[in-house]
């Protein structure tokens, strides 16, 4: 089937990214992203904030709350007469075991409608996920890692994205930008920012979420967590490179890549996958090992643009999602 038979519903996360992520297929219609069901559905920022703070675990204990009975009214939509085959997709931090209810709904619902489960990290980050409910609930599975796609029987489709109109700013600020959650990568982001600096470039790097005994580096800038999107994307608009630093086992493309082609910077990476990408390109992809093959200099100004950019909208992944459901 094609991609206009359907309706699609997301249900994302209150986090801008994401909004980013999905914007130029619900641009291109059909598709519908849910933010936050209380606030999306009653059509009030105030319900929706007053909804998070009664589903905060202590403050639900402490008042013997109920999530979903209270708030039942306003966590799905009506879509009786959609004219279209429906489609839920939930991104993975939604099979919380508080949550299984509203897929149970659905189901009661819209008995004919499908459900599908994008898993946008790694299998190993969902620690206090569910993930058996995607037995019970989801007609497919679609990881964003080959490897998790691989090891766990789902479907694999890369991380996409939606270009960002952005002022290019006032100069450059930095040769090399990096932002990300110090994970259990922290060693590998710090001797990469101190090989750096010791070529004489510029950095602009960005860490949140420290960990227990991972100390600070001067010149490093500390985030309680991380930065709205936009305002990371101008950071990348004012860098001539971008660093990715995978996390451990990791194998899929990741959103730095993505940035890299669709904004024109080049990427300095330590994915050796990147060398067999259909996209490759030397001149603006730069494969590191460890931290000392890292080259003394890094081009400058912008790469030839990419032509497969126009491979990464997210117009592309529901046609995908289409031709796999019936």
């Amino acid at each position: 089937m094609k991609r206009e038979d359907w309706y699609f519903v997301v249900y994302g996360y209150d986090i801008d990214y994401f909004g980013v992520m999905f914007a130029e297929a619900v641009e291109a219609g059909g598709v519908e992203y849910v933010a936050d069901p209380v606030s999306h559905y009653s059509g009030s920022r105030t319900l929706g904030t007053i909804h998070r703070l009664c589903s905060h675990p202590r403050l639900r204990q402490m008042l013997h709350l109920d999530r979903l009975s209270l708030w039942r009214r306003w966590l799905m939509g009506d879509y009786t007469n959609i004219g279209k085959k429906l489609c839920f997709l939930f991104l993975m931090r939604w099979l919380k075991p508080e949550n299984e209810e509203l897929f149970l709904m659905i189901r009661r619902r819209y008995p004919e409608a499908k459900i599908v489960v994008y898993l946008e990290d790694l299998y190993d980050t969902g620690a206090n996920l569910d993930y058996s409910m995607m037995d019970r609930h989801a007609d497919l599975v679609v990881s964003y890692d080959s490897g998790d796609a691989t090891a766990h029987g789902f479907l694999y489709y890369p991380t996409f994205l939606s270009a960002v109109s952005l002022p290019s700013g006032e100069k450059k600020h930095a040769d090399v930008t990096f932002c990300g959650a110090s994970k259990q990568r922290y060693d590998l982001i710090v001797r990469t920012y101190e090989a750096l600096v010791s070529r004489g470039l510029e950095c602009d790097f960005m860490v949140s979420r420290l960990q227990p005994g991972q100390k600070k580096t001067e010149g490093i800038r500390y985030i309680r967590y991380l930065i709205p999107y936009r305002e990371y994307l101008a950071h990348v608009m004012q860098s001539d490179c971008l660093l990715e630093i995978m996390q451990d086992n990791a194998t899929g493309y990741t959103l730095r890549t993505w940035e890299a082609i669709l904004y024109d910077k080049v990427l300095l990476t330590n994915n050796k996958a990147i060398l067999e990408a259909p996209f490759y390109n030397p001149e603006q992809f730069i494969y590191f090992e460890t931290p000392d093959d890292i080259p003394g200099s890094l081009p400058s100004g912008s790469p030839v643009h990419n032509p497969y950019s126009r491979n990464l909208s997210p117009v592309g992944f529901f046609g995908f999602l289409a031709s796999r459901l019936s």
